[in-house]
């Protein structure tokens, strides 16, 4: 849901310049603020896609038509699902500033499976292999493919004569009829492998390895039910591997080389962010792609920047060991600030007393910032440079209990000032040094007692009070009221 949220302080387009210029990694997409569309459209490129299956949003168009004619493709778009969720045409809506656009994406599953068999007979204690076997999927749309990950499940040929042997997928079921002949001890094996190394930690490769058996007379069988020795390769360099069946061993040579991270990748559910949180990592997964084909999910990762502060598009890099990937989250606007996260702290001059409220985004501790009154007499010349040197006033630091997490900033700030304050005439100061005093914040006054604004750094603030100076108007209205009765 889209929410809005006033940034109170100084310059905010001003800081936002700032963190392009200078934030490493940060960039967006955002476009100019634009009226609202009067119409979306929005054209899907893809192909179909089986259930389950995510849609590439690198092929969907959207386009926003605006009442001037004009029109601008858009990314920062929300989108009522991110996969295809059934069988046949899926309706997935699309939404941009309160107007909305549906298109259809063509989703499949498999109905029915079939399984041939093209091997020979096979001898009781060996297996049927895959490479033996051809599944064909038969899928809701009309279209077939070839199934490659499916499991088996009696495979090891125990009786002579017919035997069925099933093949499991996605709930389906199919089997064919193999023809068990009894065992024979082979005179020899031999072995092939048509893989040029295998990468450490991993087993010899059951598709490439081609392990045959030899009998009197000269006929042949290919062998699955072998064993291997070792069975994982955990030594770089050459290997020498023992392959045994039904009492006959053959040695086989292989390189082992090294196991190295090629690529990461990330997978990011597309929850909106508002501004100026943080990426909640528990919606994110960060793949690492190795040589051998594995992947393991990271946690050691460095994320750039890690907090949103732009609406919109905007591009998070991801590190890890020197390789990097980047994934889009969008940013979106709240409704109100709020301080359920606060850092809250008293602040006082000695007489009188305020209380300060820091919203801090979320999941962050609140003791990651602290404020500390000051003595008055610390600020009093540098409130004389603001001609507010006859004010009273209660002056405080913002500090960080990490100096070098600068870039929680900026944050909402709602200070609660003391009862005998005017608020009309109640403003903060800030001071980065208690010499020189960088602006007068703008607030939002809310009731009679309570105020709002951004802060940009932490610092010296100072809330201060100045009765208003009585006008000529009105000593001459007092004047005049002594004559009255």
């Amino acid at each position: 849901m889209r929410a809005r949220n006033k940034i109170k302080g100084i310059g905010f387009f001003f800081y936002l310049c700032l963190m392009l210029a200078f934030v490493p990694g940060l960039r967006a997409n955002a476009a100019e603020p634009t009226e609202a569309p009067e119409f979306l459209y929005a054209t899907y490129y893809g192909d179909t896609l089986k259930v389950g299956d995510k849609i590439d949003l690198e092929k969907l168009v959207v386009t926003a038509y605006y009442a001037d004619g004009s029109s601008e493709n858009v990314t920062d778009f929300e989108i009522s699902t991110d996969e295809v969720e059934a069988a046949g045409d899926n309706k997935i809506v699309i939404s941009y500033k309160g107007k909305t656009t549906t298109f259809q994406v063509s989703g499949k599953k498999v109905t029915s499976i079939y399984v041939t068999y093209h091997g020979d007979m096979v001898s009781i204690g060996n297996s049927v292999g895959k490479s033996d076997l051809t599944v064909l999927g038969y899928f809701s749309d009309g279209s077939i493919e070839e199934i490659r990950d499916y499991t088996l499940e009696g495979e090891v040929i125990h009786q002579a004569g017919y035997q069925s042997v099933f093949v499991l997928y996605e709930g389906l079921a199919d089997s064919v009829r193999v023809f068990g002949r009894i065992a024979r001890t082979p005179e020899t094996l031999t072995v092939e492998y048509l893989e040029d190394s295998v990468i450490q930690g991993n087993s010899l490769n059951p598709e490439y390895l081609i392990v045959t058996a030899v009998y009197w007379g000269g006929s042949t069988e290919r062998i699955h039910n072998y064993t291997l020795d070792p069975q994982v390769l955990n030594n770089i360099g050459t290997n020498t591997v023992t392959i045994a069946y039904m009492g006959r061993t053959v040695k086989l040579e292989v390189e082992c080389v090294v196991k190295t991270l090629e690529r990461i990748s990330a997978e990011y559910d597309g929850s909106y962010v508002e501004v100026g949180h943080y990426v909640d990592r528990e919606n994110l997964k960060i793949i690492a792609h190795y040589n051998d084909g594995s992947t393991e999910e990271l946690e050691d990762y460095i994320l750039s920047p890690e907090r949103i502060l732009l609406l919109g598009n905007n591009m998070v890099t991801v590190e890890y060991k020197d390789l990097f990937t980047e994934f889009k989250v969008i940013g979106v606007e709240k409704i109100v600030e709020d301080y359920s996260n606060a850092s809250v702290f008293t602040v006082t001059n000695g007489t009188k007393k305020g209380k300060v409220e820091v919203a801090l985004p979320k999941k962050m501790v609140t003791d990651t910032l602290t404020g500390r009154s000051l003595k008055p007499d610390r600020v009093k010349k540098v409130l004389g440079k603001v001609d507010a040197q006859d004010a009273e006033y209660i002056a405080f630091d913002v500090i960080l209990a990490d100096e070098t997490a600068d870039d929680i900033f900026p944050l909402n700030v709602r200070i609660t000032i003391p009862s005998s304050y005017d608020i009309a005439n109640t403003n903060v100061y800030y001071t980065p040094n208690r010499k020189t005093v960088i602006a007068r914040m703008n607030v939002e006054r809310i009731g009679l007692r309570k105020m709002e604004l951004t802060i940009f750094h932490p610092g010296t603030y100072i809330i201060a009070y100045q009765e208003p100076e009585i006008t000529e108007e009105e000593k001459e209205s007092e004047e005049d009221s002594d004559y009255l009765d």
